[in-house]
């Protein structure tokens, strides 16, 4: 039986086809043969008061897609994907979360939708979360922590070394990339490792561990990351139950189309 995962995408300051700003969608897209994917496209700032009626998920859609073409034909057909959910979660919850200010306009932001339904099996008191990009900002990895969760959080962008924050929460000063090195993160070395070799490190590899939940927010580095999980070791998907992730694909414009693509094709 093939694996199944939900992906959380949260699409940021990004322009639709009809240059109108996207509104907050929390669904569920079937995209590929392998996985089930949760599809969550972020709103503009403008909006993002109204979307956020307590923070409630939109998951009882009925427009159910089941087949979709593999190529990318326009920018359209791009949004029509992201927001069209093939999938309904029947419980669902949301954890972390911050106001904030975002070009003058108030914001919510650093927020994740969790599915509990029964097939993901996720037990409070012994899931496991890995959680990408803290930005110290850790409403997220907390909450999950109050609820009972283990959570290994990951960021070489903070200057602060690897240490526990509390019982729950281990956090380390690395970066998620395509190969174990060092690289420039805003011009900063940082270390880098593969999602496996991370795996290995914390003693997951080997032992067949389950992770109920990863967070990706990573600024870009979610696609080699993608990339590689997909080309070398497309496997380990299913030890991931849920998957929490930005899209970083920018404001849409004819040349930057590429780019579009390159997400698309991954996702789907």
């Amino acid at each position: 039986m093939p694996p199944t995962f939900l992906l959380i995408f949260s699409l940021i300051e990004i322009l639709n086809y009809n240059d109108h700003r996207l509104l907050q969608r929390t669904q569920i897209q079937d995209v590929s043969p392998i996985n089930t994917t949760q599809v969550q496209t972020q709103d503009s700032p403008q909006v993002q008061d109204q979307r956020r009626v307590k923070a409630q998920p939109i998951f009882n859609q009925t427009d159910i897609v089941k087949n979709w073409d593999l190529e990318l034909h326009n920018i359209k057909e791009f949004f029509q994907y992201v927001e069209t959910p093939s999938r309904i979660c029947n419980h669902s919850e949301v954890f972390g979360g911050i106001h904030g200010i975002w070009k003058k306009v108030p914001i919510f932001d650093g927020d994740k939708v969790i599915c509990f339904d029964k097939e993901f099996d996720i037990n409070p008191k012994k899931c496991l979360v890995y959680s990408f990009g803290i930005n110290n900002e850790w409403s997220f990895d907390d909450a999950l922590a109050r609820f009972g969760c283990t959570i290994y959080a990951f960021d070489p962008t903070m200057n602060v070394k690897s240490h526990k924050r509390g019982a729950r929460i281990h956090f380390y000063n690395i970066g998620i990339g395509n190969k174990d090195g060092t690289v420039l993160i805003n011009r900063n070395p940082s270390k880098v490792m593969r999602f496996t070799s991370l795996m290995k490190l914390l003693g997951h590899l080997e032992d067949d561990v389950k992770i109920d939940y990863l967070k990706m927010d990573v600024e870009g580095a979610e696609i080699p990351f993608l990339e590689d999980v997909l080309q070398n070791s497309p496997h380990i998907l299913q030890r991931i139950k849920q998957i929490g992730m930005e899209i970083h694909v920018g404001r849409y414009t004819p040349s930057r189309m590429n780019i579009f693509k390159k997400n698309y094709n991954l996702f789907k």
